[in-house]
């Protein structure tokens, strides 16, 4: 899925010249969300949202578990994401989106 995701970038900046991290990251979102259509499972206590085999079969699962399969994919495609801890929640970011000098970026 990582080289899937970075052709699949390679592509949308061939197509657009956007080369910056934040038209990646769209890109990457593009890929995950509506081309491999993983989402948010709406049974929240289903065990099968903890084992990653499972998510990545099903293509749904929790916060946590989406975010370690978003960024360990982010991360094969040459994407830098950041876990963010949260009250009650878990988060992922992207720190190089906003900065200035993030041209060629992926």
């Amino acid at each position: 899925m990582g080289a899937a995701a970075a052709k699949s970038i390679r592509g949308h900046v061939e197509e657009t010249g956007d080369t910056s991290t934040l038209s990646c990251v769209r890109a990457l979102n593009a890929y995950l969300f509506q081309e491999q259509g993983f989402s948010g499972n709406e049974r929240y206590e289903d065990p099968r949202n903890s084992c990653l085999n499972e998510v990545l079969d099903h293509r749904t699962g929790i916060p946590i578990t989406l975010s370690l399969v978003y960024m360990e994919i982010a991360r094969r495609a040459g994407l830098h994401i950041d876990g963010i801890n949260f009250p009650g929640h878990f988060l992922v970011r992207c720190p190089d989106v906003g900065k200035r000098d993030h041209a060629a970026a992926c």
